[in-house]
C-alpha cells in the first residue's frame, strides 16, 4: 500500500523589530520635517511690517475701517485716504483664482462707468509672485483701475480674507458700504443703482 507523504512547509521567517521600527522612524521624521517646513513658510510668508498693527479689521456694514496703507508693483505705498474718492471699491483676489479673474471685466467696466463721478476701483493682488504674473494678466485683459499688492498677506490677514473673491465698498470715511464674498457681475442693474445712489448721497453730504 502507497504511503501519500506531505513536505513539510518552510517555517515563515517572523519580521525583525528593526526591519519594522526603521520605515516607521522615517515616515515620521519626513512628517516632522513637512510640518516644520510648512510652520516656517507660514511664518516667513505672513510675517506682518513691524510698524503694522496684527488686530483684524471689522468689514460689517457700518464699521469704520483704519487708514491701512497699499502697496504697489513698484514697491511705493498709499494710504487708502490718499484716493480721495467718494465711494471706494476695494477686491482682494488673485490670478490663480477662476472667480476672481470672471469678475474682473465687470470691475473694470463699473471703473469706467462710475471713475468721474467719484469712484475708485482698488484691486488687492494675492498672488506670490505679482512682479512675474500681474502685470502681464492686467494688460492682457485689459484691466487698468488700481492694483495693488499683498504677497505677504497681511492685508488678507487684517481684513480676515477667508476666501477670495471678497470686495469692500467704502465711503469718503472708510465707513463699509458692502462686504461681498464670491465673485458678482457688478455693472448689472442692482448694483448700478445702488452705486447711483451712494455716490449722490456722497455728493450732498
Amino acid at each position: 500500500m502507497a504511503i501519500e507523504t506531505q513536505v513539510p512547509e518552510s517555517p515563515r521567517k517572523k519580521p525583525s523589530v528593526a526591519s519594522v521600527l526603521v520605515p516607521v522612524a522615517l515616515i515620521l521624521a519626513v512628517t516632522l520635517f513637512a510640518l516644520g517646513y510648512l510652520r516656517d513658510r507660514e511664518r516667513a510668508g505672513h510675517a506682518a511690517p513691524e510698524h503694522a498693527e496684527a488686530k483684524t479689521t471689522s468689514t460689517q456694514v457700518g464699521s469704520i475701517l483704519p487708514d491701512f496703507e497699499l502697496l504697489s508693483l513698484d514697491g511705493k505705498t498709499t494710504k487708502i485716504s490718499d484716493l480721495h474718492a467718494k465711494v471706494v471699491l476695494i477686491n482682494f483676489w488673485a490670478t490663480w483664482c477662476p472667480p476672481c479673474v470672471k469678475e474682473m471685466p465687470s470691475l473694470q467696466r463699473l471703473s469706467d462707468k462710475y471713475s468721474a463721478k467719484g469712484l475708485r476701483v482698488v484691486g488687492i493682488s494675492l498672488d506670490e509672485d505679482p512682479e512675474v504674473v500681474l502685470e502681464k494678466f492686467l494688460t492682457k485683459n485689459g484691466i487698468k483701475f488700481s492694483s495693488f499688492t499683498d504677497k505677504k498677506g497681511f492685508l488678507a490677514d487684517q481684513f480676515d480674507v477667508s476666501g477670495l473673491p471678497l470686495t469692500v465698498v467704502i465711503d469718503a470715511n472708510r465707513k463699509v458700504l458692502l462686504q461681498q464674498k464670491g465673485d458678482e457681475e457688478w455693472d448689472s442693474e442692482p448694483f448700478l443703482k445702488q452705486f447711483d445712489l451712494w455716490l449722490s448721497e456722497a455728493s450732498h453730504g
